[in-house]
């Protein structure tokens, strides 16, 4: 009997322990989260260019079901440039190092109605008060950028912005974001639009997902259950 009662608990031990390290699977955490999904409200983000942007605000999008960070246009050939909320932004209490800074956007046309084809020529800026040695910039004819980015085609004309930031942990300070639309190196002009879906920034901090999480109060009743019938 007592060879029986060992044998549970043993088993119970290692199904708590398996549930344990597959509950330590993780995602990111998601730190910074500018949705713009509330028509009006720009989050406090603002046009720190002052003469390029016409009315920053958050709008339904040209086309589809999203609510975007846009404008009335862009009035002139001057680089559009975006500031975030002040404020500082630090790590998770059990993070180590930034993860991901993510944005999604598109370009419009000289219309600015009509999605066009992603302009990456200096399209994003992105500087930070507190990482003055990160200052990421995609341009395909003249690479400046210091951290690897990735730039993903989706329908609609829409792209995936995503910076690997995960050699970095100091803190944040203000975003800059240049989303220049429709740059035409040769001519010096800027047409068109843009359109800002979201921007998010995640660290590595352990986030068990959700089926973990079950499993492992599964587990957790099926211990005590054991632990009751001995």
């Amino acid at each position: 009997m007592y060879a029986i009662m060992m044998l549970k608990n043993r088993c119970a031990f290692g199904l708590i322990t398996a549930l344990i390290s597959f509950g330590s699977i993780a995602s990111g955490a998601v730190v910074v989260d500018w949705q713009f999904n509330t028509i009006g409200d720009v989050e406090g983000w603002t046009d720190i260019s002052n003469y390029s942007v016409n009315n920053l605000k958050v709008a339904n999008a040209v086309s589809g079901s999203e609510v975007v960070l846009t404008s009335d246009n862009l009035k002139n050939t001057t680089d559009t440039k975006l500031n975030s909320p002040t404020g500082t932004v630090t790590l998770s209490d059990d993070a180590t190092a930034w993860e991901t800074y993510t944005i999604r956007i598109r370009h419009l046309g000289t219309d600015g109605v009509t999605p066009v084809a992603f302009d990456t020529a200096g399209t994003i800026a992105m500087i930070t008060g507190g990482l003055d040695t990160f200052n990421p910039i995609h341009d395909t004819t003249t690479p400046g950028y210091k951290a690897p980015v990735t730039v993903v085609n989706q329908a609609n004309h829409w792209n995936l912005v995503t910076y690997d930031i995960s050699g970095y942990s100091a803190d944040f300070g203000k975003y800059r974001l240049d989303p220049i639309t429709g740059f035409d190196a040769g001519g010096g002009t800027i047409q068109g639009n843009f359109e800002i879906d979201y921007i998010t920034i995640t660290d590595n901090a352990v986030i068990p997902e959700p089926g973990s999480v079950m499993l492992l109060l599964v587990g957790g009743l099926a211990f005590i259950g054991l632990k009751r019938r001995q």
